[in-house]
Protein backbone atom coordinates (compact mmCIF):
# COMPACT_ATOMS: atom_id res chain seq x y z
CA UNK A 1 0.00 0.00 0.00
CA UNK A 2 1.25 3.39 -1.16
CA UNK A 3 0.48 5.51 1.55
CA UNK A 4 2.23 3.23 4.19
CA UNK A 5 5.44 2.86 2.38
CA UNK A 6 5.09 6.97 1.74
CA UNK A 7 4.92 7.25 5.32
CA UNK A 8 7.31 4.84 6.32
CA UNK A 9 9.91 6.70 4.13
CA UNK A 10 9.28 9.93 4.95
CA UNK A 11 9.32 9.49 8.76
CA UNK A 12 12.19 6.98 9.71
CA UNK A 13 14.74 9.68 9.31
CA UNK A 14 12.92 11.89 11.72
CA UNK A 15 13.00 9.30 14.03
CA UNK A 16 16.41 8.62 13.75
CA UNK A 17 17.94 12.33 14.23
CA UNK A 18 15.39 12.12 17.94
CA UNK A 19 17.09 8.80 19.01
CA UNK A 20 20.98 10.14 18.19
CA UNK A 21 19.73 13.52 19.97
CA UNK A 22 18.29 11.69 22.91
CA UNK A 23 20.73 8.97 23.52
CA UNK A 24 23.60 11.72 23.79
CA UNK A 25 21.83 13.61 26.61
CA UNK A 26 19.53 10.95 28.50
CA UNK A 27 21.05 8.17 30.23
CA UNK A 28 18.35 6.35 30.80
CA UNK A 29 17.62 6.13 26.95
CA UNK A 30 21.03 4.94 26.75
CA UNK A 31 20.74 2.46 28.77
CA UNK A 32 17.09 1.31 27.40
CA UNK A 33 19.08 1.53 23.89
CA UNK A 34 21.53 -0.97 25.14
CA UNK A 35 19.24 -3.45 26.47
CA UNK A 36 16.64 -3.39 23.23
CA UNK A 37 19.81 -4.46 21.33
CA UNK A 38 20.26 -7.59 23.93
CA UNK A 39 16.51 -8.31 23.70
CA UNK A 40 16.99 -8.15 19.88
CA UNK A 41 19.82 -9.86 19.49
CA UNK A 42 21.30 -7.01 17.27
CA UNK A 43 24.95 -6.97 19.23
CA UNK A 44 26.93 -7.97 16.08
CA UNK A 45 25.80 -4.51 13.94
CA UNK A 46 27.05 -1.09 14.22
CA UNK A 47 26.18 1.78 16.66
CA UNK A 48 25.13 3.69 13.75
CA UNK A 49 23.12 0.30 12.61
CA UNK A 50 21.69 -0.15 15.53
CA UNK A 51 20.33 3.51 15.64
CA UNK A 52 18.99 3.03 11.75
CA UNK A 53 17.26 -0.02 12.88
CA UNK A 54 15.61 1.21 15.69
CA UNK A 55 14.55 4.30 14.00
CA UNK A 56 13.03 1.93 10.86
CA UNK A 57 11.22 -0.73 13.69
CA UNK A 58 9.77 2.14 15.73
CA UNK A 59 8.28 3.67 12.31
CA UNK A 60 6.89 0.36 11.30
CA UNK A 61 5.84 -0.04 14.98
CA UNK A 62 3.50 3.51 14.35
CA UNK A 63 2.50 2.16 11.26
CA UNK A 64 1.09 -1.11 12.59
CA UNK A 65 -0.68 0.76 15.79
CA UNK A 66 -2.43 2.84 13.37
CA UNK A 67 -3.41 0.08 10.99
CA UNK A 68 -4.35 -1.80 14.37
CA UNK A 69 -6.90 0.72 15.23
CA UNK A 70 -9.28 -0.19 12.90
CA UNK A 71 -8.09 -3.84 12.99
CA UNK A 72 -8.78 -3.97 17.12
CA UNK A 73 -10.97 -2.43 19.27
CA UNK A 74 -11.53 1.29 19.02
CA UNK A 75 -13.27 3.73 21.46
CA UNK A 76 -15.64 5.77 19.34
CA UNK A 77 -14.80 8.74 18.47
CA UNK A 78 -11.12 8.41 19.90
CA UNK A 79 -8.94 11.55 18.79
CA UNK A 80 -6.18 10.18 16.58
CA UNK A 81 -3.25 12.82 17.90
CA UNK A 82 -4.70 12.22 21.40
CA UNK A 83 -3.77 8.20 20.98
CA UNK A 84 -0.35 9.00 19.66
CA UNK A 85 0.30 11.25 22.39
CA UNK A 86 -1.08 8.63 25.08
CA UNK A 87 0.76 5.38 23.92
CA UNK A 88 -2.03 4.18 22.69
CA UNK A 89 -0.91 4.04 19.36
CA UNK A 90 2.21 2.68 20.13
CA UNK A 91 1.16 0.48 22.05
CA UNK A 92 -1.59 -1.77 20.33
CA UNK A 93 -3.57 -4.50 21.60
CA UNK A 94 -2.17 -7.37 19.92
CA UNK A 95 -2.18 -10.07 23.15
CA UNK A 96 -1.36 -10.74 26.70
CA UNK A 97 2.11 -11.68 25.56
CA UNK A 98 2.99 -7.92 24.71
CA UNK A 99 1.85 -6.26 28.29
CA UNK A 100 5.41 -5.51 28.37
CA UNK A 101 6.43 -4.14 25.51
CA UNK A 102 10.32 -2.63 26.01
CA UNK A 103 10.09 1.30 27.40
CA UNK A 104 13.18 2.35 25.21
CA UNK A 105 10.53 4.10 22.70
CA UNK A 106 8.45 5.31 25.45
CA UNK A 107 11.22 7.39 26.38
CA UNK A 108 11.57 9.58 23.37
CA UNK A 109 10.96 12.99 23.58
CA UNK A 110 7.37 14.10 21.98
CA UNK A 111 8.37 15.27 18.22
CA UNK A 112 5.88 17.70 16.05
CA UNK A 113 7.14 16.11 12.94
CA UNK A 114 6.32 12.57 13.91
CA UNK A 115 3.03 13.75 15.17
CA UNK A 116 1.72 15.29 12.34
CA UNK A 117 3.33 12.19 10.42
CA UNK A 118 1.01 9.74 12.39
CA UNK A 119 -1.96 11.88 12.77
CA UNK A 120 -1.65 12.24 8.38
CA UNK A 121 -1.47 8.51 8.34
CA UNK A 122 -4.44 7.86 10.64
CA UNK A 123 -6.50 10.10 8.37
CA UNK A 124 -5.63 8.33 5.39
CA UNK A 125 -6.37 4.74 6.82
CA UNK A 126 -9.77 6.01 8.20
CA UNK A 127 -10.50 6.30 4.22
CA UNK A 128 -9.40 2.73 3.65
CA UNK A 129 -11.07 -0.33 4.65
CA UNK A 130 -8.83 -2.10 6.50
CA UNK A 131 -9.50 -5.56 4.48
CA UNK A 132 -7.09 -3.72 1.51
CA UNK A 133 -4.45 -3.85 4.09
CA UNK A 134 -2.95 -7.29 3.26
CA UNK A 135 -0.66 -9.20 4.95
CA UNK A 136 1.81 -9.39 2.01
CA UNK A 137 2.08 -5.59 1.94
CA UNK A 138 2.73 -5.25 5.71
CA UNK A 139 5.50 -8.40 5.07
CA UNK A 140 7.19 -6.60 2.18
CA UNK A 141 7.42 -3.36 4.79
CA UNK A 142 8.53 -5.00 7.50
CA UNK A 143 11.18 -7.15 4.80
CA UNK A 144 12.80 -4.18 3.50
CA UNK A 145 13.70 -3.25 7.14
CA UNK A 146 17.24 -4.58 6.59
CA UNK A 147 19.35 -4.54 4.36
CA UNK A 148 20.29 -7.43 2.77
CA UNK A 149 23.67 -8.12 4.32
CA UNK A 150 21.84 -6.88 7.67
CA UNK A 151 19.33 -9.77 7.62
CA UNK A 152 21.95 -12.53 6.76
CA UNK A 153 23.95 -11.51 9.59
CA UNK A 154 20.52 -12.35 11.68
CA UNK A 155 19.69 -15.16 9.91
CA UNK A 156 16.74 -13.67 8.29
CA UNK A 157 15.42 -14.93 5.24
CA UNK A 158 12.44 -14.29 3.35
CA UNK A 159 10.19 -17.36 2.93
CA UNK A 160 8.05 -17.05 -0.25
CA UNK A 161 3.96 -17.92 0.12
CA UNK A 162 4.42 -21.01 -2.10
CA UNK A 163 6.89 -22.66 0.11
CA UNK A 164 5.33 -21.59 3.57
CA UNK A 165 1.90 -22.96 1.59
CA UNK A 166 3.61 -26.40 0.61
CA UNK A 167 4.96 -27.10 3.99
CA UNK A 168 2.03 -26.23 5.60
CA UNK A 169 -0.49 -28.40 3.75
CA UNK A 170 2.20 -31.43 3.97
CA UNK A 171 2.90 -31.14 7.51
CA UNK A 172 -0.29 -30.07 9.17
CA UNK A 173 -2.98 -33.06 9.45
CA UNK A 174 -7.03 -32.76 8.43
CA UNK A 175 -7.71 -36.73 8.04
CA UNK A 176 -10.56 -35.50 10.53
CA UNK A 177 -12.13 -32.50 9.49
CA UNK A 178 -15.00 -34.28 8.83
CA UNK A 179 -15.61 -34.90 12.27
CA UNK A 180 -17.73 -32.00 13.70
CA UNK A 181 -16.14 -32.77 17.61
CA UNK A 182 -12.71 -33.21 16.34
CA UNK A 183 -10.39 -30.09 17.53
CA UNK A 184 -8.19 -28.53 14.92
CA UNK A 185 -4.29 -29.84 15.05
CA UNK A 186 -1.81 -27.54 16.46
CA UNK A 187 0.86 -25.80 14.88
CA UNK A 188 3.99 -24.51 15.60
CA UNK A 189 6.25 -21.86 14.36
CA UNK A 190 8.99 -21.00 16.24
CA UNK A 191 10.39 -18.15 14.70
CA UNK A 192 7.89 -16.54 12.86
CA UNK A 193 9.43 -13.53 11.58
CA UNK A 194 6.76 -11.62 9.18
CA UNK A 195 4.38 -14.45 10.26
CA UNK A 196 4.52 -16.41 6.45
CA UNK A 197 3.50 -19.71 7.85
CA UNK A 198 1.02 -19.16 10.76
CA UNK A 199 -1.25 -17.30 8.50
CA UNK A 200 -1.04 -20.06 5.86
CA UNK A 201 -1.49 -22.77 8.84
CA UNK A 202 -4.47 -20.61 10.10
CA UNK A 203 -5.88 -20.37 6.13
CA UNK A 204 -5.16 -24.11 5.89
CA UNK A 205 -7.29 -24.70 9.28
CA UNK A 206 -10.45 -22.88 8.31
CA UNK A 207 -10.58 -24.35 4.96
CA UNK A 208 -10.12 -27.81 6.66
CA UNK A 209 -12.23 -27.25 9.48
CA UNK A 210 -15.19 -24.59 7.66
CA UNK A 211 -17.85 -25.31 10.74
CA UNK A 212 -15.41 -23.97 13.69
CA UNK A 213 -15.16 -21.02 15.22
CA UNK A 214 -11.92 -18.30 14.67
CA UNK A 215 -11.16 -18.32 18.09
CA UNK A 216 -10.82 -21.93 18.11
CA UNK A 217 -8.85 -21.90 15.21
CA UNK A 218 -6.53 -18.96 16.23
CA UNK A 219 -5.70 -21.37 19.47
CA UNK A 220 -4.48 -23.82 17.45
CA UNK A 221 -1.85 -21.36 16.00
CA UNK A 222 1.42 -20.72 18.00
CA UNK A 223 4.06 -18.51 16.80
CA UNK A 224 7.13 -17.01 18.64
CA UNK A 225 10.28 -14.95 17.92
CA UNK A 226 13.44 -13.18 19.41
CA UNK A 227 11.85 -9.63 17.74
CA UNK A 228 8.94 -8.17 19.39
CA UNK A 229 8.24 -6.57 15.92
CA UNK A 230 7.42 -9.08 13.59
CA UNK A 231 5.20 -10.69 15.81
CA UNK A 232 3.09 -7.97 16.03
CA UNK A 233 2.96 -7.79 12.59
CA UNK A 234 1.59 -11.75 12.77
CA UNK A 235 -0.61 -10.78 15.16
CA UNK A 236 -2.24 -8.32 13.08
CA UNK A 237 -2.27 -10.04 9.72
CA UNK A 238 -4.09 -12.82 12.15
CA UNK A 239 -6.95 -11.02 13.42
CA UNK A 240 -7.09 -9.44 9.78
CA UNK A 241 -7.18 -12.67 8.42
CA UNK A 242 -9.63 -13.82 10.64
CA UNK A 243 -11.87 -10.69 11.65
CA UNK A 244 -11.44 -11.61 15.06
CA UNK A 245 -12.56 -8.90 17.51
CA UNK A 246 -10.00 -9.03 20.01
CA UNK A 247 -6.63 -10.39 19.65
CA UNK A 248 -6.35 -11.62 23.16
CA UNK A 249 -6.98 -15.04 21.95
CA UNK A 250 -3.92 -15.10 19.80
CA UNK A 251 -0.33 -16.94 21.36
CA UNK A 252 2.00 -15.30 19.91
CA UNK A 253 4.60 -14.81 22.76
CA UNK A 254 7.90 -12.95 22.85
CA UNK A 255 10.99 -15.22 23.56
CA UNK A 256 14.21 -17.79 22.37
CA UNK A 257 12.19 -20.65 21.51
CA UNK A 258 15.10 -22.58 23.41
CA UNK A 259 13.57 -21.04 26.67
CA UNK A 260 10.51 -22.89 26.51
CA UNK A 261 9.09 -26.53 26.61
CA UNK A 262 6.99 -29.11 26.17
CA UNK A 263 6.11 -29.40 29.61
CA UNK A 264 7.56 -28.00 32.74
CA UNK A 265 9.11 -31.30 33.68
CA UNK A 266 13.08 -29.46 34.00
CA UNK A 267 15.89 -30.83 32.18
CA UNK A 268 17.96 -33.90 33.82
CA UNK A 269 21.06 -32.04 36.30
CA UNK A 270 19.62 -28.73 34.87
CA UNK A 271 19.41 -25.66 37.41
CA UNK A 272 17.60 -22.92 35.64
CA UNK A 273 14.03 -21.87 36.45
CA UNK A 274 11.56 -24.31 35.11
CA UNK A 275 11.01 -22.83 31.02
CA UNK A 276 7.64 -21.29 29.76
CA UNK A 277 5.36 -24.30 29.00
CA UNK A 278 4.00 -24.58 25.31
CA UNK A 279 2.46 -28.14 24.89
CA UNK A 280 2.74 -30.70 22.11
CA UNK A 281 1.78 -30.21 18.47
CA UNK A 282 0.97 -31.76 15.55
CA UNK A 283 3.23 -29.75 13.48
CA UNK A 284 6.04 -27.80 14.12
CA UNK A 285 6.37 -25.72 10.42
CA UNK A 286 9.25 -22.61 10.00
CA UNK A 287 12.42 -21.06 8.28
CA UNK A 288 14.24 -20.96 11.54
CA UNK A 289 17.28 -18.58 11.51
CA UNK A 290 20.54 -19.47 9.48
CA UNK A 291 23.01 -18.42 12.06
CA UNK A 292 26.45 -19.66 11.96
CA UNK A 293 27.82 -21.34 14.86
CA UNK A 294 30.74 -19.01 14.90
CA UNK A 295 27.93 -16.17 15.77
CA UNK A 296 25.94 -18.40 18.67
CA UNK A 297 29.06 -17.73 20.69
CA UNK A 298 28.99 -17.23 24.01
CA UNK A 299 25.91 -18.31 24.26
CA UNK A 300 26.02 -21.64 22.46
CA UNK A 301 25.07 -23.74 25.70
CA UNK A 302 21.49 -21.77 25.32
CA UNK A 303 21.43 -23.56 22.14
CA UNK A 304 22.58 -26.96 23.07
CA UNK A 305 21.67 -27.85 26.57
CA UNK A 306 17.51 -29.14 25.58
CA UNK A 307 20.22 -32.05 23.79
CA UNK A 308 20.31 -33.19 27.58
CA UNK A 309 16.69 -34.79 27.41
CA UNK A 310 17.33 -36.95 24.55
CA UNK A 311 18.73 -40.25 26.38
CA UNK A 312 18.06 -42.88 29.06
CA UNK A 313 18.62 -43.56 32.44
CA UNK A 314 20.50 -40.35 32.79
CA UNK A 315 22.50 -41.02 29.66
CA UNK A 316 23.13 -37.63 27.30
CA UNK A 317 24.03 -39.36 23.85
CA UNK A 318 23.42 -36.02 21.84
CA UNK A 319 24.46 -33.54 24.36
CA UNK A 320 28.16 -34.72 25.14
CA UNK A 321 27.94 -38.89 24.24
CA UNK A 322 28.51 -41.05 21.23
CA UNK A 323 26.11 -39.12 19.16
CA UNK A 324 27.32 -36.17 20.19
CA UNK A 325 25.61 -33.49 18.01
CA UNK A 326 29.06 -31.05 16.45
CA UNK A 327 29.58 -28.05 18.17
CA UNK A 328 29.77 -26.55 14.64
CA UNK A 329 26.14 -27.38 14.05
CA UNK A 330 24.28 -23.76 13.31
CA UNK A 331 20.99 -22.22 14.45
CA UNK A 332 18.74 -24.49 12.33
CA UNK A 333 20.21 -27.57 13.35
CA UNK A 334 19.09 -26.32 16.80
CA UNK A 335 15.43 -25.26 15.93
CA UNK A 336 15.19 -28.82 14.64
CA UNK A 337 16.28 -31.19 17.65
CA UNK A 338 14.79 -29.14 19.73
CA UNK A 339 11.54 -29.34 17.84
CA UNK A 340 11.69 -32.96 18.14
CA UNK A 341 10.78 -32.92 21.82
CA UNK A 342 7.33 -31.03 20.99
CA UNK A 343 6.08 -33.45 18.69
CA UNK A 344 3.45 -35.95 19.18
CA UNK A 345 4.24 -39.46 17.96
CA UNK A 346 3.37 -39.07 13.86
CA UNK A 347 3.58 -35.44 14.56
CA UNK A 348 5.51 -33.57 11.45
CA UNK A 349 8.44 -31.14 10.97
CA UNK A 350 8.55 -29.17 7.64
CA UNK A 351 11.57 -26.41 7.34
CA UNK A 352 13.27 -24.72 5.15
CA UNK A 353 16.61 -25.30 5.97
CA UNK A 354 20.11 -24.32 3.92
CA UNK A 355 22.11 -27.31 2.10
CA UNK A 356 25.37 -27.14 4.50
CA UNK A 357 23.89 -30.46 6.46
CA UNK A 358 24.15 -32.22 3.42
CA UNK A 359 27.41 -31.87 2.76
CA UNK A 360 29.52 -30.17 5.90
CA UNK A 361 31.01 -31.83 8.80
CA UNK A 362 28.56 -31.36 11.01
CA UNK A 363 25.58 -32.38 8.47
CA UNK A 364 26.72 -36.41 9.84
CA UNK A 365 25.81 -35.91 13.58
CA UNK A 366 22.50 -33.83 12.52
CA UNK A 367 22.19 -36.80 9.71
CA UNK A 368 22.04 -39.21 12.90
CA UNK A 369 19.96 -37.51 15.30
CA UNK A 370 17.33 -37.32 12.16
CA UNK A 371 17.50 -40.60 11.72
CA UNK A 372 16.88 -41.66 15.59
CA UNK A 373 14.20 -39.86 15.65
CA UNK A 374 12.14 -39.45 12.30
CA UNK A 375 11.14 -40.90 9.05
CA UNK A 376 12.95 -38.45 6.57
CA UNK A 377 10.20 -38.41 3.68
CA UNK A 378 11.83 -36.00 1.81
CA UNK A 379 14.59 -33.46 0.81
CA UNK A 380 13.53 -30.92 -1.96
CA UNK A 381 15.87 -28.43 -3.92
CA UNK A 382 15.47 -25.97 -6.36
CA UNK A 383 16.54 -25.18 -9.52
CA UNK A 384 16.38 -21.54 -8.76
CA UNK A 385 16.85 -20.10 -5.18
CA UNK A 386 13.62 -20.37 -2.87
CA UNK A 387 14.27 -16.99 -1.74
CA UNK A 388 14.21 -13.12 -3.51
CA UNK A 389 16.96 -12.04 -2.11
CA UNK A 390 18.95 -15.17 -0.03
CA UNK A 391 22.31 -15.50 -0.26
CA UNK A 392 22.29 -19.22 0.90
CA UNK A 393 20.93 -22.77 -0.68
CA UNK A 394 18.36 -24.36 0.71
CA UNK A 395 16.11 -27.18 0.64
CA UNK A 396 12.82 -28.22 2.04
CA UNK A 397 13.03 -30.90 4.51
CA UNK A 398 10.01 -33.26 5.49
CA UNK A 399 9.97 -35.05 8.90
CA UNK A 400 7.58 -37.29 10.42
CA UNK A 401 8.24 -38.06 14.42
CA UNK A 402 8.59 -41.55 14.84
CA UNK A 403 9.73 -43.73 18.23
CA UNK A 404 9.72 -47.00 15.95
CA UNK A 405 12.83 -47.92 15.07
CA UNK A 406 11.69 -50.64 12.51
CA UNK A 407 9.62 -47.64 10.64
CA UNK A 408 11.96 -45.35 10.42
CA UNK A 409 14.41 -48.12 8.91
CA UNK A 410 12.34 -48.59 6.23
CA UNK A 411 11.77 -45.50 5.46
CA UNK A 412 12.53 -44.41 2.09
CA UNK A 413 13.19 -40.99 1.73
CA UNK A 414 13.04 -39.18 -1.55
CA UNK A 415 15.43 -36.71 -2.98
CA UNK A 416 13.74 -34.23 -5.39
CA UNK A 417 14.87 -31.19 -7.56
CA UNK A 418 12.35 -28.81 -9.27
CA UNK A 419 13.76 -27.16 -11.88
CA UNK A 420 11.44 -24.45 -11.93
CA UNK A 421 8.82 -22.85 -9.26
CA UNK A 422 5.46 -24.95 -8.68
CA UNK A 423 2.46 -24.66 -7.11
CA UNK A 424 1.87 -26.23 -3.97
CA UNK A 425 -0.32 -28.92 -5.20
CA UNK A 426 2.12 -29.77 -8.12
CA UNK A 427 4.90 -29.90 -5.62
CA UNK A 428 2.94 -31.93 -3.19
CA UNK A 429 2.22 -34.44 -6.17
CA UNK A 430 5.71 -34.99 -6.92
CA UNK A 431 6.84 -35.31 -3.27
CA UNK A 432 3.59 -37.90 -3.29
CA UNK A 433 4.31 -39.59 -6.19
CA UNK A 434 4.97 -43.12 -4.87
CA UNK A 435 3.08 -42.90 -1.35
CA UNK A 436 -0.61 -42.72 -0.67
CA UNK A 437 -1.74 -38.86 -0.79
CA UNK A 438 -4.36 -39.36 1.99
CA UNK A 439 -3.45 -36.56 4.80
CA UNK A 440 -1.61 -37.69 7.90
CA UNK A 441 -4.11 -39.49 10.92
CA UNK A 442 -4.66 -36.80 13.43
CA UNK A 443 -2.63 -37.36 16.64
CA UNK A 444 -3.72 -36.01 19.53
CA UNK A 445 -1.53 -32.88 20.94
CA UNK A 446 -2.27 -31.45 24.01
CA UNK A 447 -0.75 -29.38 27.39
CA UNK A 448 1.60 -32.53 27.72
CA UNK A 449 -0.03 -35.82 26.61
CA UNK A 450 0.41 -37.86 23.47
CA UNK A 451 -2.41 -39.93 22.66
CA UNK A 452 -1.68 -41.49 18.93
CA UNK A 453 -4.95 -42.98 17.52
CA UNK A 454 -3.91 -44.18 14.36
CA UNK A 455 -2.79 -48.05 13.85
CA UNK A 456 0.83 -47.02 12.94
CA UNK A 457 3.23 -46.12 16.35
CA UNK A 458 4.08 -43.68 13.95
CA UNK A 459 0.69 -41.94 12.37
CA UNK A 460 -0.89 -43.73 9.25
CA UNK A 461 1.70 -42.55 6.85
CA UNK A 462 1.99 -44.67 3.58
CA UNK A 463 5.44 -45.42 2.99
CA UNK A 464 7.28 -43.95 -0.24
CA UNK A 465 8.33 -46.68 -2.52
CA UNK A 466 11.80 -46.12 -4.49
CA UNK A 467 11.72 -45.45 -8.37
CA UNK A 468 12.17 -49.21 -9.66
CA UNK A 469 16.37 -49.17 -10.89
CA UNK A 470 17.03 -46.32 -8.65
CA UNK A 471 19.63 -46.98 -5.85
CA UNK A 472 20.54 -43.74 -3.41
CA UNK A 473 22.67 -44.04 -0.18
CA UNK A 474 22.59 -41.35 2.19
CA UNK A 475 25.47 -40.90 4.19
CA UNK A 476 27.93 -37.98 4.62
CA UNK A 477 27.72 -37.09 1.43
CA UNK A 478 23.63 -38.25 1.10
CA UNK A 479 22.99 -39.32 -2.77
CA UNK A 480 24.99 -41.41 -4.76
CA UNK A 481 24.55 -41.08 -8.81
CA UNK A 482 21.83 -43.43 -9.64
CA UNK A 483 22.39 -46.52 -11.81
CA UNK A 484 18.90 -46.06 -13.44
CA UNK A 485 18.25 -45.37 -17.00
CA UNK A 486 15.09 -43.77 -16.38
CA UNK A 487 15.45 -41.35 -13.39
CA UNK A 488 17.95 -39.27 -12.57
CA UNK A 489 19.28 -38.35 -9.08
CA UNK A 490 19.01 -35.19 -7.57
CA UNK A 491 21.84 -33.97 -6.07
CA UNK A 492 25.36 -34.79 -7.22
CA UNK A 493 27.85 -37.72 -7.15
CA UNK A 494 30.02 -37.32 -3.74
CA UNK A 495 32.81 -37.40 -6.13
CA UNK A 496 32.10 -34.35 -8.03
CA UNK A 497 33.22 -30.90 -7.66
CA UNK A 498 29.19 -29.98 -7.49
CA UNK A 499 29.46 -31.96 -4.07
CA UNK A 500 30.65 -28.93 -2.59
CA UNK A 501 27.25 -27.39 -2.35
CA UNK A 502 24.73 -29.88 -3.35
CA UNK A 503 22.83 -27.59 -5.17
CA UNK A 504 24.48 -27.68 -9.02
CA UNK A 505 22.14 -30.62 -9.69
CA UNK A 506 20.31 -31.84 -12.93
CA UNK A 507 18.50 -28.87 -14.67
CA UNK A 508 14.87 -30.60 -14.77
CA UNK A 509 12.73 -31.68 -12.29
CA UNK A 510 13.35 -35.17 -10.95
CA UNK A 511 13.46 -37.67 -7.72
CA UNK A 512 15.51 -39.93 -6.56
CA UNK A 513 15.02 -42.49 -3.50
CA UNK A 514 16.72 -43.42 -0.92
CA UNK A 515 16.19 -45.93 2.65
CA UNK A 516 18.52 -45.02 5.31
CA UNK A 517 21.04 -47.65 6.52
CA UNK A 518 21.03 -49.01 9.53
CA UNK A 519 22.35 -47.60 12.30
CA UNK A 520 24.91 -50.08 13.36
CA UNK A 521 26.56 -50.27 9.56
CA UNK A 522 26.23 -46.43 7.91
CA UNK A 523 27.22 -46.05 4.82
CA UNK A 524 29.85 -43.50 3.90
CA UNK A 525 30.81 -42.92 0.35
CA UNK A 526 33.62 -39.72 0.07
CA UNK A 527 35.17 -37.55 2.32
CA UNK A 528 33.12 -34.10 3.50
CA UNK A 529 34.46 -31.47 3.11
CA UNK A 530 34.77 -28.92 6.52
CA UNK A 531 32.74 -25.25 5.58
Amino acid sequence: MALLRSFFATTWPAVEATIVRTAERDDAFEDALANWVAQNDYATLTRSEQIELAAKQYTYHLALGVISTDVFDRPPGADPVQRLESGAVDRPNVGPDFDDMPSLFELLPRSETIAESVATLLADVEATAIEDVEADVLGGIYEGLLPTVDRRALGQYYTHPLLAATLVRWAVPTGNSGDADAEPPRVLDPATGSGAFLLEAYEHLRTSFPDRDAADLLDAVVGLDVNRLPLQLTALSLANRSEEPSAERLDIRHGSFFDFSPSDVAEDGGDDPPADTLGTFDAVVGNPPYIRHENLAPDQEHFRSHLRRFGRDGETPYYDGSKRLSKKSDAYVYFATHATDFLVDGGRLAFVVPTKWLVSRYGQSFQTFLFDHYRLHAVVGFDARAFEDALVDTVLVLLERCTDADERAATTTKFVRLAEATSPDDLLATVRASEDATPPTKTTSSSGTRRPTGPSPCGNHALPTATPGSSVTFSRFPIRSSNSSNTRTSFPSPTSPASRTATRLARTSSSSSTTPPSRSTPSRSGSARPH
